[in-house]
């Protein structure tokens, strides 16, 4: 295992923006080896945090520091830390599904993701969703849900799944139409 004092600068810096990152331990001491062939132990690539370590020389800090900010405005390019990418990703899954139940869990997915549909009270900018609103909501869902799944049966179990995350949702069963 390589020490700390035997890394080269462009290796530490490596580590360092790898921690920057919120990378594990286990992870850094695997890129490492990957890109420098050099080995690691957790320990020695822990020191490299200046969280954990203040004593860490200060053009570290100063790397680690950058290379955080850079990372988490750098998220927000990230599709995945969208929620219409995400909702679309659902819906092409959904659409492609043949399980009843992972079509089930699909909506239920897409429900939490548009605000916490599965606790007791959800707030809608500055409002509270009535049942109602939720009703209006899966009646919404089932109308998308019929043009897309023509099997009876399947909708029927559909339509169950979605009357259960009402009752999680608002106390209560919705007024599903058709």
């Amino acid at each position: 295992m390589a020490r700390i004092g035997k890394l080269s600068k462009g290796a530490q810096l490596f580590v360092v923006r790898k921690l920057a990152q919120w990378e594990t331990l286990g992870d850094v001491v695997a890129a490492v080896k990957e890109v420098y062939g050099i080995g690691l132990s957790r320990q020695s690539v822990y020191h490299y945090n200046p969280e954990a370590n203040p004593n860490l020389a200060e053009w570290l800090k100063i790397a680690f520091a950058a290379e955080r900010k850079r990372f988490t405005e750098e998220i927000e390019s990230n599709p995945l830390a969208h929620l219409s990418y995400r909702l679309n990703q659902l819906l092409r899954i959904f659409l492609s599904a043949k399980s009843p139940s992972l079509q089930a869990a699909l909506l239920r997915q897409a429900a939490e993701e548009m605000g916490g549909a599965y606790t007791d009270r959800l707030r809608v900018e500055g409002g509270i969703l009535t049942k109602e609103t939720v009703s209006t909501l899966l009646n919404r869902v089932v109308g998308v849900v019929r043009q897309n799944v023509p099997d009876e049966e399947v909708l029927e179990r559909i339509g169950q799944g979605i009357a259960e995350a009402a009752v999680e949702a608002t106390g209560a069963a919705p007024r599903l139409q058709g």
